[in-house]
């Protein structure tokens, strides 16, 4: 009986470590894709292979070794160990370094740009995106800002990935209750897209859940975007709660108790208007072609015009091709393919052009550590501004760096 029991924690173990070494691959497969990784991609694997030397020892000492009841324990309990810790990792990968913000700011602001956005991604794919919020509950409230505009785009953003044309996607906000000056307000992000599963949505939730490989490979997977909407909502105080039916849709509701701001309460606004930026021409260089689109269309609602390079050897190719003065400004992508952003950025300042030690160069990317900072101010970037973008910053930003005069050298 008990030599059972001492190869039952042997092969149970073993069961456990290759379940550990699963979780930690995909873990390190979607490190490797954020980028803001800055260290080399062997680092991620070390734990792995030190995993699967593990293993192969559990192998080992069940096939042709004689383990007594300490040895079993110790091995078993090392795998309980590592899937405790593999579990307290994922936890903390979509909550760490969030610090919320209590700062009085305007609904009807923050729905304008996540609108843009929703907008802008439905349209890529035809879709019909629709949006209800009554005026009266679109003022001003407390809380944090970047946060729910985050939630509602990574919401949106699902909800388009996995609807087909010609679907729709629907956006309404209304009022659960109001008492002592704080309104729980429901965001309901509704889609007519390929649903969810019924046995499958008590995991959606889960960190790297997928329901199936199919549709990952065809719609791309969500990663930890909602299990991370989760852990953001719960900090907030809110909660999220999805109904689906397969090939029908799916429906995740949001409520979020916010205080409201009273009337004379001053909102942040964007510096005075000094430069106008209408007519103003902006080279995005971003080789996320989604990426491109909504930043473009945050700089055409104000009137700008848009040129798009893929990468920085394009960007660097048409900035050399165009007039002196042809861009007032340059929106900088670090991480792209052929070449980078700081690359791109030192061969247009070394150009023999008037405008090439002044055209402004401003970085935006997912890339917001000290040491990026550093490089881009090097490089001879004027600006390092984090992803996702608030649009008033962008747009503050860009009326700090652009020239007020006409452009010279060019036809406009």
């Amino acid at each position: 009986m008990l030599r059972w029991i001492i190869y039952l924690f042997v092969y149970l173990g073993s069961a456990v470590m290759v379940y550990n070494i699963y979780g930690f691959i995909r873990f390190a497969r979607f490190i490797k894709r954020a980028q803001s990784w800055q260290h080399s991609s062997g680092i991620l694997n070390i734990p792995i292979v030190l995993l699967i030397l593990f293993l192969l020892g559990y192998l080992a000492v069940g096939i042709f070794g004689r383990p007594d009841l300490i040895v079993a324990g110790i091995l078993f309990g090392g795998s309980i160990f590592v899937l405790i810790m593999y579990q307290l990792l994922s936890s903390i990968t979509q909550r760490i370094q969030l610090k919320l913000k209590n700062e009085a700011f305007s609904l009807s602001g923050a729905l304008e740009q996540v609108n843009v956005i929703a907008q802008t991604l439905s349209g890529e794919k035809g879709l019909d995106y629709r949006v209800s919020a009554p005026e009266r509950l679109t003022g001003c409230y407390f809380g944090d800002e970047t946060q729910l505009k985050q939630v509602l785009v990574r919401l949106l953003d699902n909800a388009v990935k996995f609807t087909d044309a010609p679907g729709t996607v629907e956006l309404t906000v209304d009022c659960q209750s109001e008492e002592a000056g704080v309104r729980t307000l429901r965001f309901t992000v509704k889609d007519t897209g390929i649903g969810i599963d019924k046995d499958f949505l008590p995991h959606v939730f889960d960190v790297f859940s997928q329901e199936d490989a199919s549709s990952t490979n065809r719609y791309g997977g969500s990663g930890l975007s909602l299990s991370a909407t989760k852990g953001i909502l719960e900090l907030m105080g809110g909660t999220i709660a999805v109904e689906s039916e397969k090939n029908v849709g799916s429906t995740f509701t949001v409520t979020l108790p916010l205080a409201v701001a009273p009337d004379e309460t001053p909102v942040p606004e964007a510096p005075p208007e000094t430069v106008s930026l209408s007519g103003k021409r902006v080279l995005v260089a971003e080789d996320i072609p989604m990426n491109a689109e909504i930043v473009m269309a945050f700089l055409e609602m104000e009137g700008m015009e848009c040129e798009h390079a893929e990468n920085g050897q394009i960007a660097l190719e048409m900035f050399a091709a165009s007039p002196a003065y042809h861009y007032d400004a340059i929106l900088m992508d670090l991480r792209m393919p052929m070449m980078d952003g700081l690359d791109a950025t030192r061969q247009i300042r070394a150009l023999d052009r008037q405008d090439a030690k002044t055209v402004p160069i401003i970085a935006l990317t997912a890339n917001a550590s000290e040491s990026d900072v550093s490089q881009s101010m090097e490089a001879g970037m004027n600006m390092h501004m984090a992803k996702p973008a608030n649009a008033d910053a962008l747009y503050a930003t860009l009326r700090q760096f652009i020239s007020p005069a006409p452009r010279r050298g060019s036809a406009d």
